[in-house]
């Protein structure tokens, strides 16, 4: 009666999911802090008082990262492209994007100057880079009292099994390598399974979360970008 009563319900927590890993390697502390939040107005009048003029319209570098990957640069496959080139479509000052698939020569490690020049490389104003960080948890639920019967074991949902992924994106201007704005994407999905389930539910929901986050990061990406180009001081110049 006092296990009835107890349940077996456990209560483990979501790790912290975040891309400082990444950002770390690439960036100043002060500009890794800068990924914290989302443009402000205080942010376009330091772009302002800059004076930072990217040469418009131009191509778009896109770069990715994953912590899970040592933060190494990862290529993109093709629907990733796709989804790119829809949310850049709208954006009249954006050319068409490139993708980032190697350092320069010189660069052994690399960093946001390696990815600027290979960028430039590529004949690009400007670069977007964006990092990948996941985590995930695995619990009962007070259904899982019920596993101690054989008949439980295969047909109660008594465990739960959740994962989270977080996107964060910076737009910099090649020549200067100053942030012009950030943006960024989540995606996090909760699943009850049955044991023998187990390793489909964890690998469908590996699978969903990251495209959730992406797709929130390219939509939030796209207003970003309009609204930096749209500064004064991004003004395409004829």
């Amino acid at each position: 009666m006092m296990v009835a009563m107890a349940g077996c319900a456990t209560a483990g927590r979501m790790p912290e999911v975040s891309t400082h890993n990444a950002a770390s390697w690439l960036m100043s502390p002060e500009q890794a802090k800068q990924l914290e939040r989302k443009i402000t107005d205080q942010d376009i009048a330091n772009v302002l008082d800059a004076h930072v003029k990217p040469k418009l319209p131009t191509a778009i570098a896109i770069a990715r990262l994953d912590s899970d990957r040592g933060s190494q640069l990862t290529p993109l496959g093709h629907t990733e492209v796709q989804g790119w080139e829809r949310a850049m479509a709208g954006q009249s000052q954006i050319l068409g994007i490139r993708t980032v698939t190697a350092m320069a020569d010189d660069d052994r490690r690399m960093s946001l100057h390696s990815l600027r020049a290979s960028a430039a490389g590529m004949g690009c104003e400007l670069l977007l880079v964006y990092m990948v960080a996941h985590g995930e948890v695995d619990n009962f639920n007070d259904a899982a009292l019920l596993y101690w019967t054989i008949v439980g074991l295969f047909t109660v949902p008594g465990s739960e099994f959740e994962h989270k992924t977080v996107m964060q994106a910076v737009l910099v201007d090649c020549r200067t390598g100053v942030i012009l704005g950030t943006s960024n994407g989540e995606g996090q999905a909760k699943q009850a399974y049955v044991p023998p389930a187990g390793d489909i539910v964890r690998d469908r929901l590996r699978a969903a979360t990251p495209q959730k986050a992406l797709d929130d990061l390219q939509k939030n990406t796209a207003v970003m970008v309009k609204q930096v180009i749209g500064a004064p001081s991004v003004a395409s110049r004829r």
